[in-house]
């Protein structure tokens, strides 16, 4: 198990566990063995050069290379002891999670297990453990290794440790709690930090499947409020330039101080106007009106339109086309209608049959799906196949840390 103690007090123990420790192991060996001649010596100098040294390491760090530089300070680490080489191993650990080496990462992390650490240096230790788990979509672990607020008082610690922080969250689907904390990151950077970080949050915002399912923050601040209300601008379904322009400078009036202001709401409305440019001219629908799916076609067609009516339709024109009889004949004739995306069939001998056409014209998404991919372009196939409910119901369920299952039926 990692151990990790102040020296002026007795160790105490921490995570990962035993098991996360062996996954760290095996992931390290099989990785620097894969990679045979990419590898690194640890303790062998490259050639006639001789082993790099830390300011070969730090030009690397500097220069972005982050997983050579993590290579390089492991190799310091192993010419050094005592407090030198905890540093060179800190540091590699660092350089190793921003170049998401989780191998390198892993291998600095076991050779710091146990380690007697100043406090700072434990809660940097804590940090980069929690972004191995990252690393390896075990967010949930992660989560009990990130404390909010941060318990140090160093800017780069604090700062790194809400990033990963935030990163939990978006793995685990929660869009408002990864934009608070990244918020809450803006208090420990200055300048072109925050600026960048700004850009993280733009780009989280715009994740619609992290917001989809995702609990709203509880009294957030004004802060964190005004990103996640110019984020749901962003991802808003509009049709016409006009309620998006009322939306935006409704959003101005309310949050006038707001950090976002000008670039970001710049930014939205430009997103937004492209999506719009991109509409397309007309839609088909295609669905068996007839047969033994007619019912299950009406229910997805009278969803369709209700959403299309409920966002405003705007200048796209949607067509319904009977697919019962001849599912490629119903396509053929939404080309020559001037449909630019066509959506259906919905039963699996019309999306065998658009298949065999090698349909490649316009987009299709097709609502179902076959075993077996046919050679056709431009089409993608949409289906709630039952297995796959249950690998999603499994995939959620050892997110959440659950490791037995009832089914009711």
């Amino acid at each position: 198990m990692y151990r990790a103690v102040y020296r002026s007090r007795p160790c105490y123990p921490c995570h990962p566990t035993d098991c996360q420790l062996a996954d760290m192991r095996i992931v390290a060996l099989i990785s620097l063995l894969l990679s045979a001649c990419g590898s690194f010596p640890i303790n062998v100098g490259t050639g006639s050069e001789g082993p790099r040294t830390a300011s070969d390491a730090d030009r690397l760090y500097a220069a972005a290379a982050y997983i050579e530089a993590a290579r390089s300070y492991l190799s310091e680490a192993q010419v050094h002891g005592g407090d030198a080489q905890i540093e060179y191993l800190l540091r590699a650990a660092d350089a190793a999670a921003l170049g998401r080496a989780a191998a390198e990462l892993a291998l600095a992390l076991e050779q710091l297990s146990g380690r007697a650490l100043l406090p700072t240096d434990a809660l940097r230790f804590q940090v980069y453990r929690a972004e191995w788990l990252l690393l390896n979509n075990q967010a949930r672990a992660a989560l009990d290794l990130l404390p909010s607020p941060p318990l140090t008082d160093e800017p780069a610690i604090a700062a790194r440790q809400l990033q990963a922080l935030g990163e939990a969250h978006r793995q685990l689907g929660d869009g408002p709690g990864a934009i608070a904390a990244l918020v809450a990151r803006n208090a420990w950077l200055t300048g072109a930090q925050r600026e960048s970080n700004h850009e993280l949050i733009w780009t989280w915002l715009r994740q619609t499947e992290n917001f989809a399912a995702a609990a709203p923050l509880q009294a957030p601040d004004y802060v964190s409020d005004g990103w996640l209300q110019l984020g749901q601008i962003a991802r808003n379904l509009w049709r016409e330039e006009g309620p998006l322009e009322t939306a935006l400078a409704d959003w101005q009036s309310r949050f006038a101080t707001h950090p976002a202001n000008p670039r970001w709401v710049v930014a939205t409305r430009d997103y937004v106007r492209g999506a719009l440019l991109a509409s397309p001219g007309r839609v088909a629908l295609l669905l068996p009106l007839n047969g033994r799916l007619a019912g299950p076609a009406a229910a997805i067609r009278d969803g369709f339109f209700a959403a299309y009516y409920r966002y405003g339709g705007g200048t796209t024109a949607v067509s319904l086309y009977d697919s019962s009889q001849d599912a490629a004949a119903a396509y053929d004739q939404a080309l020559a209608d001037g449909a630019e995306i066509v959506v259906g069939p919905l039963d699996k001998p019309g999306v065998t049959a658009l298949t065999e056409r090698s349909v490649g014209e316009v987009p299709v998404l097709a609502l179902n799906y076959l075993d077996t991919p046919g050679p056709a372009q431009k089409l993608v196939q949409f289906g709630l196949a039952p297995e796959d409910e249950a690998v999603a119901v499994a995939d959620r369920a050892i997110i959440d840390g659950r490791s037995r299952a009832i089914v009711l039926t």
